[in-house]
């Protein structure tokens, strides 16, 4: 039997009056340049304002069409206000997940490894290596990691150990590693003491405040010969935590906690417990020794799709104290149809009129699968703005209805006042309009800007770095239609201004 659902809305709606700038509503001037197709797994922010992002199936718009062709990234980085920045440079890279920036470089986790990229210019470093052949290890699945200060990565997954004899001749063969350790050039260090876990896939990484890491695997397992349950912990040597042991049977991925001052956590994520026999669960609560905290109640998150009771949840923010906007692979909440996003208070209630939106919304089939709708992340970029992304195409936050926004998007930071009226920006000039293959851009903002131009899809068709009154831009290999030009100046100012090619 499903335990009580406690369904409370507690205070009254910050956002009932809201205006364009009210906190948490969509900043319209951020616009992400790519169609909604695909999905985001993960951001990560430059210190200039730029984003870096991860993911899958994200159509390639601008030197790829304009050669007359398509393809699709997974990797690419975008300007203060969302386009494309076209001199970010690994167009090659199909899939990434995980991302991480330390110093000039930028590590990906991508379905077939790890790799390093230089942070700038977005190129491979190709000082980073594997293990060149003959392998010593080879991997069945990549999982995340954790990059250590020293440049030291640990990486989870499922891993093949190899030995070879003189002629070549494979001795060993050894299926079943979950951790592994690589050096700072990316080698697998040859002294550690790699972790086999035959028993189960190793999903994520946690670092917690206290220097230890909790990690999910796909079910319980043995971890240097001690039983242990689908989420468990590990300390700063990699050796097991024996304080510390869950009841989980089964983790759908979770690399985020929520820490109570008591010592208590919320896991968010998939989870299977026997304390819920009839439940999976996206949000449970655990004990300081990692035992099942049974008042917490089971919320009847669902997901649409093959498997509806496989909902998640995968990231949070704390908003105020107790309080947190959660994220996921949800359409509903007790028979309540939600899109992927929701507000529920560290006692396990949801705060239905604290997002009085109605959420994302569907994106397109991705690779001909049912079309659907999740959120992978919210986080707080260092200027205070809120980003979200996922897979998904219009949201809808209470504010209005927002069917531009799709797979990356900007909401307004918590200290903005409501009813707060933007900075005035500087008229945008185009003429003439409707243009023939001579576009004149005039705006009243010192220095260079860049100019994108964009079709109604979303696709970035020219880029350039102008300033006003420089010779106008050359637009003849354009077809004729409507056309969105946006122009962002060096402090992240932007303008857009619609015309027609004749």
């Amino acid at each position: 039997m499903k335990r009580a659902f406690l369904l409370l809305a507690t205070g009254a709606c910050a956002l009932a009056s809201a205006r364009a700038q009210a906190p948490l509503c969509v900043d319209e001037s951020f616009q992400f340049g790519y169609p909604p197709v695909g999905e985001l797994y993960d951001v990560a922010f430059m210190a200039n304002g730029r984003i870096i992002v991860s993911g899958l199936g994200l159509r390639q718009s601008l030197e790829v069409i304009q050669q007359g062709g398509t393809t699709t990234v997974g990797l690419t980085r975008v300007l203060p206000h969302g386009a494309i920045d076209p001199l970010f440079g690994p167009t090659y890279v199909n899939d990434a997940g995980q991302l991480a920036i330390q110093g000039n470089s930028l590590y990906i986790q991508r379905s077939n490894g790890y790799a390093r990229y230089h942070l700038v210019e977005g190129t491979m470093d190709h000082s980073y290596f594997l293990d060149p052949p003959p392998w010593v290890w080879t991997f069945g699945q990549a999982g995340g990691y954790h990059l250590f200060p020293d440049g030291t990565m640990w990486r989870l997954g499922y891993y093949t150990r190899h030995a070879w004899d003189e002629e070549g001749n494979e001795v060993l063969h050894q299926p079943g590693y979950g951790l592994l350790q690589a050096l700072p050039n990316g080698l697998i260090d040859p002294d550690f003491d790699h972790k086999y876990t035959p028993q189960a896939f190793l999903r994520t990484i946690l670092e917690l405040p206290d220097g230890n890491f909790l990690i999910t695997a796909s079910n319980g397992l043995e971890y240097e010969g001690h039983p242990v349950g689908a989420l468990f912990k590990i300390r700063p040597d990699s050796h097991l935590d024996t304080t510390f042991h869950t009841s989980i049977t089964w983790a759908g991925g979770g690399s985020t906690i929520y820490h109570y001052p008591d010592g208590r956590m919320l896991v968010f994520g998939r989870f299977m417990a026997p304390e819920y026999p009839d439940d999976t669960l996206a949000v449970m609560r655990l004990l300081p020794d990692g035992s099942t905290d049974t008042t917490w109640p089971s919320i009847p998150f669902l997901a649409y799709g093959y498997f509806r009771g496989l909902a998640a949840v995968w990231d949070y923010l704390e908003i105020e104290p107790g309080k947190l906007i959660v994220v996921g692979d949800f359409n509903e909440i007790g028979g309540q149809t939600l899109g992927a996003i929701t507000t529920i208070d560290t006692a396990g209630n949801v705060l239905w009129d604290y997002l009085p939106g109605t959420g994302a919304g569907f994106t397109q089939p991705l690779y001909g699968q049912t079309p659907g709708c999740s959120l992978m992340g919210i986080k707080k970029a260092p200027n205070g703005y809120i980003y979200i992304w996922g897979r998904f195409s219009g949201y809808n936050d209470g504010c209005g209805d927002h069917p531009e926004q799709r797979l990356l998007m900007r909401l307004f930071p918590l200290n903005v006042g409501v009813g707060e009226e933007a900075a005035a920006v500087p008229a945008l000039s185009v003429y003439p309009n409707p243009a023939d293959d001579r576009l004149h851009i005039a705006w009243d903002m010192p220095g260079k800007f860049s100019v994108l131009v964009e079709d109604l899809q979303g696709r970035t068709l020219l880029a350039h770095n102008l300033r006003s009154g420089d010779a106008p831009l050359d637009i003849s290999m354009l077809s004729p239609g409507v056309y969105l030009l946006s122009v962002i100046s060096e402090t992240g100012t932007k303008a857009v201004a619609k015309w027609i090619k004749q």
